[in-house]
């Protein structure tokens, strides 16, 4: 009677585990994903407020561009970025493939960006 006590109470203690671990693991990886795409629009949004008048004048925008590779080029989980004639902004990587869209909409002489991206889980609040 006590062994079939202790090897259901190890049966149990093992599923626990495993479950703990699989969804520990699973909600980490969205954290962290989560936690990239973040950082990524906050230096975008710095970056692009500070090329607002360039857009708005009509100035095209290179990757090369100093004040862009301050903002996204030092950004390690960033694998590729875009920034079109238009100012939309795109910027991909992270270790779960997310992406941002940061869509420019003129207004007179003041953009906004609206905010597009995927995963859904690893999008930070102002994207879903």
């Amino acid at each position: 009677m006590r062994m079939l006590l202790k090897a259901g109470l190890i049966a149990l203690i093992a599923l626990a585990s495993t479950w703990l671990l699989a969804f520990g693991i699973s909600n980490y990886s969205d954290y962290r994903a989560a936690s990239e795409t973040t950082l990524w629009l906050s230096a975008a949004r710095a970056m692009l407020s500070e090329l607002e008048s360039d857009v708005v004048s009509g100035v095209r925008i290179d990757k090369s561009d100093p004040r862009v590779v301050r903002y996204l080029g030092a950004i390690a989980t960033i694998d590729q970025f875009e920034i079109r004639p238009s100012g939309d902004l795109f910027i991909r990587g992270g270790r779960d493939g997310q992406f941002i869209y940061l869509i420019a909409e003129q207004n007179e002489n003041k953009i906004t960006w609206r905010c597009v991206g995927g995963s859904r889980h690893a999008m930070p609040v102002a994207c879903k």
